[in-house]
């Protein structure tokens, strides 16, 4: 394999500070705090910027983006053709094999993920890939492929709450207008899991993801209203492959809320609390209450517990958001 180094433009607490207007030597604890999580959240954001989409995480992702069992090679690069052009028009970084070769970066990929046995696979020609040639994830897999997904799952988070915000209204036409109150009912849910960019306004995300679904070719601006799009005919399914970034973390979150409802007695250490959720889930996942066996991460459990014990442990049913969820 290889490993990527990249670096983003140098930090310096100097100029950060003056940027601030602030005196490091002039502020009180609650102060110092507050900096050290502004810094932080620059430091993250550069990270970020910097993470370089590697053949390994875009192919994990189309693995496990799909409720399909079982899948043509053909129907697998369709879905990778869809997020690479999403990625080259969102101006994200790319491997040299994504950028020079994709298809033979993701044969090349699919060959070892089959010699590891991390896809099983039916082929009328060992070694070599014909668009019928079908396959599926090998069994117990699926968290090795999540662990690649994440690495570079941060490019798509915008676009996967654009989708679900679309998909959420179950309408063939909308005004952005319409969508922007679950974008960023998303945006706060997920707020532990992923940074929010303070110094962007809350639907700058939002914009740049219909910008590129419209370059894409899944919506069509109305043309006489303003901010009103309606979907292509292939528009709602390739929206659900970015809503499907969020479909574990959403799995996760339902977890830990029905864990408030049956382990409100004797709930323990939050520790404990973090265990019997994760055994509530997989429970769940055996009785095909969730989907994905990859959401079931003490992570993503102790950043909901986290997310809700802020806001008071209250649910609020969010419209159109609930029927997706």
């Amino acid at each position: 394999g290889k490993i990527y180094v990249t670096f983003d433009d140098p930090v310096s607490l100097n100029e950060f500070l003056r940027e601030k207007k602030i005196s490091g030597s002039q502020l009180s604890s609650k102060e110092k705090n507050s900096v050290c999580r502004q810094l932080a959240c620059k430091i993250m954001k550069s990270i970020d910027r910097s993470t370089i989409v590697s053949p390994r995480s875009l192919v994990s992702s189309a693995l496990l983006n799909t409720k399909k069992t079982v899948r043509t090679h053909e129907d697998l690069l369709d879905q990778i053709d869809t997020y690479l052009s999403f990625l080259i028009l969102s101006g994200a970084s790319l491997s040299e094999p994504l950028g020079t070769d994709p298809l033979r970066a993701v044969d090349q990929l699919l060959n070892r993920f089959a010699q590891g046995r991390i896809i099983q696979t039916l082929r009328k020609y060992p070694g070599q890939w014909q668009p019928e040639d079908s396959l599926k994830i090998g069994k117990g897999k699926r968290l090795v492929l999540d662990y690649y997904k994440n690495n570079s799952i941060i490019h798509f988070i915008p676009a996967a709450y654009t989708a679900l915000s679309i998909l959420a209204r179950d309408e063939l036409s909308f005004s952005t207008r319409e969508i922007v109150p679950d974008y960023l009912f998303l945006s706060d849910l997920f707020s532990v899991e992923f940074l929010q960019n303070d110094e962007q306004q809350p639907e700058f995300g939002l914009r740049k993801a219909l910008k590129t679904f419209i370059d894409i070719g899944f919506l069509i601006p109305h043309p006489t209203l303003p901010e009103t799009f309606s979907l292509s005919s292939t528009g709602y399914r390739k929206l659900k492959q970015f809503a499907a970034f969020l479909m574990p973390f959403v799995e996760s979150y339902r977890m830990v809320l029905r864990g408030y409802g049956e382990l409100t007695q004797d709930s323990g250490h939050p520790r404990s609390l973090v265990k019997k959720i994760m055994g509530l889930g997989r429970q769940m996942y055996v009785n095909r209450k969730i989907d994905r066996v990859e959401a079931i991460s003490r992570v993503n459990i102790e950043n909901a517990l986290s997310y809700f014990t802020k806001k008071g442990i209250k649910t609020t049913k969010k419209q159109g958001i609930g029927s997706i969820l």
